[in-house]
């Protein structure tokens, strides 16, 4: 049996995984395929110390310390050199026009700069081939889902090849029920495309552009309890010790939120199914991607020069409800909430019983140019 030879860029150069001084795991197309590798959690399964979640990602336990999009993370993400923060690549088309992925592990400051303090992660593109070659992936599953993909690349001219992806992935039905209006949750929907192109400028000078787009939608699971709700009305509570008010009636104790459970008139239906709500407001996560990244390299005889460009466009909204409960279900008096002492709510906000509906609505935008160029020396002679 013949190992195949990895070879990774973990170092800013290529070299043999097995000669890299740095602790990187790579998984190479062939090595996903065979692997079964289609998304964040394959990667995390078979990486060692490899956290990711939704907005998050940490390795040996060092990553965003926050969910906070746009906010620094502790590990960075870079495709093709191109600085990113968040991690919607994962879920982009099951790594459709990925050549290999790397994982480096520990503080990669010295090579990587800021925010990589907890190690980084490389994803390295396919490049236009030199002749025509093409693939076609469509598949079907179970929660009425369904991947259909593309892939196609080869030469135009003698110096200009091109390589184009089209992705689609959907699961129309969800795990989670919303048992009076009979709506699925945690439902996904995923539509990627890329157009690569390279051109041999010059024996030592190539370029090349990538630019691909992605608009993702999800239905996501609403945050529920499976615990019985705590209908009772929270009273003032004192300190044992000093007799400080901790807080005000209906509120938690340190808290400065309030308890919507209270007065509710029915049961949590979790308790009969775990997958069971009861809820006004569809959750949704909605996120477009818009991105490009130019490439220039020149390669000399005694060094090699990289200029890299890159530009993204990202926007993100979200919403679920934050009760967790229907408004018509609820006994909630906000005439019992007192900001003070013989000061209720309703007299601030005119409402005798609960609003409508409690949510956490959010939505950011970012837009992110960056560009780096780079000098190494392959040889020198003296």
């Amino acid at each position: 049996m013949v190992l195949e030879e990895v070879v990774v860029v973990a170092n800013r150069v290529e070299s043999n995984l097995m000669e890299t001084a740095t602790a990187v795991t790579a998984f190479d197309s062939g090595m996903r395929e065979q692997l079964g590798i289609e998304n964040a959690q394959d990667i995390s399964a078979r990486t060692p110390s490899l956290t990711i979640a939704p907005s998050r990602i940490s390795i040996r336990g060092i990553g965003r310390p926050t969910v906070a999009l746009g906010s620094d993370p502790g590990v960075g993400l870079y495709w093709d050199g191109v600085y990113n923060t968040e991690n919607d690549v994962f879920s982009y088309s099951n790594f459709l026009d990925i050549d290999r992925i790397e994982v480096l592990r520990g503080p990669q400051g010295t090579l990587y700069g800021r925010n990589s303090i907890g190690g980084a992660i490389n994803f390295i593109s396919k490049q236009p081939t030199q002749e025509w070659e093409g693939k076609v992936v469509a598949e079907l599953g179970n929660y009425d889902s369904y991947i259909l993909q593309g892939i196609a690349s080869g030469p135009v001219t003698d110096k200009l090849s091109v390589l184009a992806a089209l992705s689609k992935i959907e699961r129309k039905e969800g795990f989670q029920q919303d048992v009076d209006s009979g709506r699925d949750y945690d439902l996904a929907e995923s539509t990627y495309g890329t157009v690569a192109l390279t051109h041999d400028t010059t024996d030592r000078w190539s370029n090349s552009l990538k630019v691909y787009t992605r608009d993702g939608s999800t239905t996501p699971e609403n945050p529920y309890v499976l615990d019985a709700f705590s209908t009772n009305f929270i009273p003032i509570v004192n300190d044992v010790e000093t007799g400080t008010q901790l807080n005000f009636g209906g509120f938690f104790p340190g808290e400065s939120f309030v308890n919507t459970l209270q007065g509710m008139t029915r049961d949590n239906p979790a308790l009969r199914n775990e997958k069971d709500v009861s809820i006004d407001r569809k959750p949704f996560v909605d996120n477009e991607r818009d991105s490009a990244i130019f490439i220039s390299d020149y390669d000399a005889d005694s060094f090699a020069l990289k200029y890299t460009f890159g530009y993204s466009k990202f926007e993100y909204a979200s919403d679920y409800d934050a009760d967790l409960i229907r408004a018509k279900d609820s006994g909630l008096d906000w005439s019992q909430l007192e900001l003070a002492p013989g000061l209720p709510v309703s007299l601030l906000t005119g409402y005798t019983f609960t609003p409508a509906d409690t949510t956490r609505p959010f939505s950011q935008s970012l837009r992110s140019p960056r560009m780096s160029c780079s000098l190494s020396a392959t040889s020198m002679a003296i």
